[in-house]
């Protein structure tokens, strides 16, 4: 199966879905679909390759509503949600068995992931344009952002698309484009999988982790396909969709992260 080359989200379009996410979190209105795009199927994720041409920019002057999070600063969770208000239904996103990086065995006082899941954050996209993107909610980690990065495939696309997107609470979106990260090995050690790490001032706007932070979501906005894994932020690490109590340290490559 071959993808056309990726195509961005308009900036406008990108930045009113994650206002309207975070509106209908607050509202406890937010529906999480799961779509079936010819061009973001399984078989294109295990094999294909991303390619993207993305030039979305934040808009520093966006608010959107704050969302109601966990106040539980134990674990972390990323929630699949698909943001398609035109139905044009060529959204997939969803953590999928057997496309993460090798779990890890449960830990004394830590609760393991699903056993043997091998579980993989997917997000893909069919079409250009439509208004449409594939994101997920980042839960029970804040109110603040120290630290934030993933592990995606080597063969996904890395340039200027944006891999996490959090707002501060005066409203101001802050994206986080892969190539401004910091590349390093993966979490697991897996030579298939890389990893990009985040700090506040590498944001676009930078902000400090002094800054009251009430939502975040991780992203992928472009045409294509992607896998994620290891979504960690301060310090904790989602495996699956499963509450995650991980942190850094119990990773081989655990000390490229913070530890709570």
């Amino acid at each position: 199966m071959h993808l056309r080359r990726a195509v961005a989200v308009p900036a406008v379009a990108v930045i009113a879905c994650l206002a309207q996410i975070g509106a209908a979190n607050a509202a406890g209105t937010a529906t999480h679909q799961n779509y079936n795009g010819a061009a973001t199927s399984a078989q294109a994720a295990q094999a294909g390759t991303s390619t993207a041409s993305p030039n979305a920019t934040a808009s520093p002057n966006a608010t959107a509503s704050p969302a109601d999070h966990n106040s539980d600063q134990d674990y972390i969770q990323v929630n699949q949600f698909a943001y398609d208000p035109n139905h044009v239904k060529d959204i997939e996103v969803k953590w999928k068995d057997q496309f993460g990086e090798p779990d890890l065995p449960s830990k004394p006082g830590q609760k393991a992931p699903k056993a043997n899941k091998n579980q993989g954050f997917f997000a893909g996209k069919g079409q250009a344009g439509g208004g449409s993107a594939a994101t997920g909610t980042i839960d029970g980690f804040y109110d603040h952002v120290d630290h934030i990065g993933l592990d995606l495939r080597v063969h996904d696309y890395c340039g200027s698309n944006v891999l996490f997107y959090v707002y501060t609470t005066d409203g101001t979106p802050h994206a986080f484009r892969c190539s401004a990260g910091t590349m390093t090995n993966s979490l697991s050690g897996q030579t298939n999988w890389t990893r990009r790490e985040f700090t506040p001032d590498q944001a676009q706007p930078p902000f400090t982790p002094s800054n009251a932070v009430y939502v975040a979501y991780v992203f992928a906005e472009t045409q294509g396909t992607w896998v994620y894994d290891n979504i960690e932020l301060n310090g904790r690490v989602a495996t699956s969709h499963d509450k995650s109590f991980q942190t850094c340290s119990a990773f081989p490559n655990g000390s490229i992260c913070s530890t709570p």
